[in-house]
C-alpha cells in the first residue's frame, strides 16, 4: 500500500489537477490526502481529472471563500466503511480488500490561528474514538514539533508545546523525514 499526502494549493487549474494525476497514477497511490484543494462541491469529473484511473473514490470537505478544503481519495483495492467530514479533516475507515487489513486514513488542514487550532486538535483526537484501530494522520498541521524543523524564522514555543502535547497524548510516531531537510519550500532551492 502506498499513501500520500499534499498540500496542493488550489486544484481549480485543470494543469495543476494533471500534474496531481500525473504524480499519483505515475507512483501507483492507494491513498491520497490533498489539503488546501479550494474546491468546493467537486464534480465526479473534476474527481476523476485528479485521481485519474487509479483513484476512484472519493470523501472531502469543501474549501470555504477559496481558502482550505480537504480532499482523500482511494483506489479500488479499499471498500470504504466509514467516513467522517469534521470543520478540518476528512477521515476515511478503510478494508483493503487483498490484504483483508483495515485502517483510518486521516487528511488534515490545520489552521493557524492558535485558538482554532485548539479546536482542531480537539477534532482530530475525537477521531481515534470514532474510527478505531490503526490510524495514519497526515496533512498540513501549520506547525512543527521542533523550531528544527523551520527554514527561516522561529516557530512560537506555545504552538510547538501544544502540537507535541497533541501528539503525544494520542501516541502517535512522527515518521521522520527522509532525502530532505524539510517538507515544504515554496519552491526554494535553498535548505531543500
Amino acid at each position: 500500500m502506498k499513501f500520500t499526502s499534499w498540500n496542493v494549493r488550489g486544484l481549480n487549474d485543470p494543469l495543476k489537477r494533471r500534474l496531481v494525476k500525473d504524480f499519483l497514477s505515475s507512483h501507483l497511490i492507494d491513498v491520497a490526502g490533498l489539503q488546501e484543494s479550494k474546491l468546493s462541491d467537486p464534480t465526479p469529473r473534476k474527481l476523476q481529472s485528479i485521481g485519474g484511473r487509479r483513484l476512484s473514490e472519493w470523501c472531502y470537505l469543501n474549501s470555504t471563500e477559496s481558502r482550505g478544503g480537504v480532499l482523500v481519495g482511494w483506489s479500488d483495492a479499499f471498500s470504504l466503511i466509514q467516513s467522517h467530514v469534521g470543520i478540518f479533516s476528512v477521515s476515511v475507515h478503510l478494508h483493503h480488500k487483498p490484504s483483508n487489513y483495515s485502517f483510518t486514513f486521516t487528511s488534515v488542514y490545520a489552521p493557524i490561528d492558535k485558538e482554532d487550532r485548539a479546536v482542531c486538535w480537539w477534532e482530530l483526537d475525537r477521531i481515534r474514538y470514532i474510527l478505531p484501530g490503526p490510524w495514519i494522520l497526515c496533512g498540513d498541521f501549520n506547525v512543527t514539533l521542533s523550531s528544527d524543523e523551520r527554514n527561516g524564522r522561529n516557530g512560537s514555543p506555545s504552538d510547538i508545546k501544544s502540537f507535541r502535547n497533541f501528539i503525544s497524548s494520542t501516541s502517535l510516531i512522527d515518521l521522520p523525514l527522509s532525502g530532505r531537510n524539510f517538507t515544504w519550500s515554496n519552491k526554494r532551492k535553498k535548505h531543500l
